[in-house]
């Protein structure tokens, strides 16, 4: 299973089978497999069927939408651009 970590990208979890209407287009729903907090920021991983994403939010985020591990959860990613580096 592969592994992306979107903790750079600016990334929203909603905690409903039927989000809230949004104009960004990757949206991935999964199930959450670990919330890891830290001092102010937590990293939620997802997976998503094929892949498991690793999100950066708020730990205030993670209480306020009641987030836990076995819940479903989407990933929303909303980009302006992205970069590609090689050695």
């Amino acid at each position: 299973m592969d592994e992306y970590n979107v903790a750079r990208v600016k990334c929203h979890a909603h905690h409903r089978r039927d989000p809230t209407k949004i104009s960004a287009r990757n949206q991935f729903q999964g199930t959450v497999v670990e919330i890891v907090k830290g001092a102010t920021t937590a990293h939620v991983r997802l997976d998503i069927g094929d892949a498991i994403v690793t999100l950066a939010i708020t730990n205030a985020a993670v209480e306020e939408l009641g987030l836990a591990v076995g819940e479903q959860a989407y990933a929303v990613v909303k980009a302006s651009d992205a970069m590609l580096a090689v050695d």
